[in-house]
């Protein structure tokens, strides 16, 4: 029935054709545009109902808009944190949807007579008020009861035309989905669009049925759902009946919308099932291949399998896929420049589709329009998707639907070749579905949303392309809805959207980061490191079973990391560490590869001596206790009278400390010392205890903690009040002086100001005469000592701690 133009009626058929129409739904850039030139945000979500029962899901207990006291479902869309009941606190962590996907069973236009019976709830709506409640799916012509409740519903396509002239008045946008072919419910649903009873002709004619008369608000028709049993460009005779070729469903569609002279847009799943059965896919063709580097790293061949082919793919691109997975509606791949895959880099061969798209529409016979026409209004006139109106829909489930699911480092390469290549030529993707039910930490569902889905959408800067399935609750997985018999929704499902849409972080980014640690010389210990990689809020562990080899994890969060490692012990008790503190960036979707080089631990002296001033005798059968701390180990040399001691420590920071402090023979000789001192490498450092006299002032600090958290938590802290007692007043200024264990920084600090410098603590009182009660807040877990020292009136004073800690 088409025509054949010569060259100069084409040129005149397509300027007439351009003056004529006035189409309200673009693309351009990969973007979607109304008429004005506005860019589209989906923000979409899908509601059901239309394709089982011919009308929406979930109204039958709750009305549709708002009548008298009672909230309408509406709201829920637009603006769930003014409904009580919602679990929605605040704008910030609900969505305001702004496009919703209405499946529907395109039978619904040979139902124009038939009646539903009872479709939503009829006691929810007012002759008076025929816009509230369920109000504007009535046939009031018919009359009301003696309540003013309505008495019989719309016949279905008028339904579906009051359904999406209320989402109008709202500023919703509408999708159109062709779920299944004519018929109530999912036996309908079998990745077919032909039957015995049904061909593609009236296919054509019922998306003629439709757009004819459709409101303004539709954006556009998922031209149908899921044809899995469909080839991209080829009829699957395996079938009975034969199925048509995609591309031949593709030209149905456009042939209608295009001659309809109707403003929307063509959304465009993919054909073909989880098994690779399509001949155009370089993934199983003979002939074509995606070749990828040899560098690649993939960590579920499951997902994504290579193999080195170095007879079908160039030096430079040595992993040929011989298998990517995807779900029902997301394999393009038959849509790939060939001749480019095999390069590495994923391009869409539109020459091809356009080819197969002119002669789908010559061989379809549907349309008396130059087949050229409806390409350029499809395409764009230049192929490259710019005032085109071919949108494509790609499905993504977690392994809750699916049962299987890509992680964070797999995925992007995944979409990329499976879809993502669409928009690097210029033509929009839209996620036509993806739900979930399964809550992190569970797997499944949001852990595949949050490290995968929505990291990849926000990378694009096409955030706003998805339609989550579903509202309803009554599905699988089930919707945003907690219950369609009230008003609540998963506050944390909606706010997972809302970060999406605002393309707000963390919506988790995850990279991938590997450590090796090569075989220390001279090592000859069974034991091996264990490397902890930290960052400000991050920490993980690699538990190491081997030299020489990279252990990995997969999702660590994008950011930088400081190495470090435990010390391992030689057969020999000689103890080896990180030779240096390594450093790494993990970013988005790539792995990171450190070595940490272990050496022998490097040494110097630590030199200890006892003495005393004359009034305080070192006698030479008295022993004393010197502790060394570093970090988290501790260890101690005994020494007898003033014979001096050097003991071998690593290199480092030490706290010091001696027991006893006081002289047995005279308790006024307290002990004067570096608390704090540093062991550099081959150098010796000397530390003399010194025995003085100090004067008593019979002082004691009474101290009450309270600590939170672990040792290993990040987020532990401690609070301490301290209550200082004198024999006789202080005096300004007074420095109250200790040493505190367990600690790393002090966050703040009343009634004092503070100095803490390598576990020394000074605190000076703001007014020591009349306020001698001061306290701190520090992050870790604080153990303080049995005793401080206080500077006040000139003199120095010991005075013992009583602590206790809750």
């Amino acid at each position: 029935m088409f025509l054949k133009y010569s060259r100069l009626i084409y040129i005149l058929a397509g300027l007439i054709c351009s003056i004529s129409q006035s189409w309200a739904y673009t693309i351009k850039n990969g973007a979607i545009f109304d008429g004005n030139g506005n860019q589209i945000s989906i923000d979409g979500i899908a509601w059901i109902g239309f394709q089982d029962s011919n009308f929406l899901g979930g109204l039958w207990n709750v009305p549709f808009n708002p009548i008298d006291t009672q909230n309408g479902v509406i709201q829920l869309l637009t603006s769930p944190w003014t409904v009580p009941g919602s679990n929605i606190a605040s704008a910030d962590k609900g969505v305001s949807f702004k496009t919703i996907r209405l499946p529907i069973q395109p039978g619904i236009w040979r139902n124009a007579t038939t009646l539903q019976q009872s479709p939503f709830n009829f006691s929810v709506t007012d002759v008076n008020n025929p816009e509230s409640g369920n109000g504007p799916f009535c046939d009031w012509s018919k009359g009301a009861d003696g309540s003013g409740h309505c008495l019989q519903s719309k016949t279905a396509p008028d339904l579906l035309t009051a359904t999406i002239n209320e989402f109008k008045k709202q500023n919703i946008l509408v999708m159109l989905d062709f779920h299944h072919r004519p018929g109530l419910g999912d036996n309908f649903r079998d990745g077919t669009v032909v039957a015995t009873n049904y061909s593609l002709q009236d296919y054509h004619d019922d998306v003629v049925n439709f757009i004819k008369n459709a409101p303004s608000n539709l954006l556009g028709i998922d031209i149908y759902n899921e044809p899995h049993e469909l080839f991209w460009y080829q009829d699957n005779t395996q079938t009975t009946p034969i199925q048509p070729a995609w591309i031949k469903v593709i030209a149905a569609a456009a042939s209608a919308v295009y001659d309809s002279n109707v403003n929307t847009l063509l959304f465009v799943e993919g054909p073909g099932g989880t098994a690779g059965n399509d001949p155009y896919d370089p993934v199983y063709s003979n002939t074509a291949t995606i070749c990828l580097p040899s560098s690649t790293k993939i960590n579920d061949p499951n997902v994504i399998s290579l193999t080195n082919d170095n007879s079908r793919c160039p030096t430079a691109n040595t992993s040929r896929v011989t298998n990517i997975g995807s779900n029902w509606g997301e394999n393009f791949r038959s849509l790939l420049d060939t001749t480019q895959s095999a390069n590495g880099v994923a391009r869409f061969d539109a020459i091809t589709f356009r080819t197969q798209l002119i002669q789908a529409i010559k061989t379809n016979n549907f349309s008396n329009t130059d087949p050229n026409v409806i390409a350029d209004w499809l395409l764009g006139p230049n192929n490259d998707g710019n005032n085109g109106h071919l949108v494509f829909a790609p499905h993504l489930y977690g392994s809750q639907v699916a049962g299987w699911q890509s992680d964070a480092n797999d995925s992007p390469i995944r979409f990329d070749w499976n879809f993502g290549f669409l928009l690097n030529s210029g033509f929009p993707f839209v996620i036509g579905e993806l739900g979930y039910d399964v809550q992190i930490p569970a797997t499944g569902g949001e852990d595949f949303f949050l490290n995968s889905v929505a990291p990849y959408l926000i990378n694009k800067k096409i955030n706003h392309n998805l339609f989550f399935w579903t509202f309803n609750n009554a599905d699988f997985p089930v919707g945003l809805r907690a219950s369609d018999s009230d008003l609540s929704l998963f506050a944390w499902k909606e706010q997972d959207l809302h970060d999406l849409f605002n393309a707000l972080l963390p919506v988790q980014q995850y990279g991938k980061l590997c450590v090796t640690v090569p075989m220390p010389i001279g090592y000859t210990g069974t034991k091996f490191p264990v490397i902890t990689a930290t960052t400000v809020n991050n920490s993980y562990q690699f538990n190491l079973t081997a030299f020489d080899t990279l252990t990995c994890l997969n999702n660590v969060l994008v950011g930088n990391y400081t190495l470090t490692g435990n010390s391992i012990t030689n057969s020999d008790g000689i103890n080896y560490v990180p030779e240096n503190t390594n450093t790494a960036l993990v970013s988005l979707n790539t792995e990171t590869d450190i070595t940490v080089k272990y050496v022998e631990e490097p040494k110097g002296t630590l030199n200890i001596q006892i003495t005393g001033d004359s009034n305080c005798p070192i006698n030479a059968d008295q022993l004393f206790t010197v502790t060394y701390s570093s970090n988290s180990n501790t260890s101690s040399v005994q020494l007898l009278g003033s014979t001096p001691k050097d003991v071998s420590l690593p290199v480092g920071n030490y706290t010091i400390n001696v027991t006893p402090l006081q002289l047995p023979q005279n308790t006024l000789c307290s002990a004067q010392f570096n608390t704090n001192l540093s062991i550099s490498a081959n150098t010796a450092q000397q530390e003399t205890i010194h025995y003085t006299v100090v004067a008593s002032n019979n002082c004691s600090v009474k101290a009450q903690c309270s600590t939170w958290g672990t040792p290993q938590d990040s987020w532990a802290g401690s609070s301490c009040n301290l209550y200082i007692s004198t024999k006789s007043p202080m005096a300004n200024p007074a420095i109250l002086s200790l040493v505190a264990k367990g600690i790393t920084a002090v966050t703040s600090v009343w009634n004092a100001t503070v100095s803490f410098t390598n576990g020394n603590l000074a605190m000076t009182l703001n007014d020591a005469v009349y306020v001698p009660n001061i306290g701190f807040n520090a992050n870790g877990i604080i153990r303080l000592p049995s005793q401080a020292t206080l500077s006040t009136k000139g003199q120095t004073f010991t005075c013992p701690v009583n602590a206790s800690y809750n």
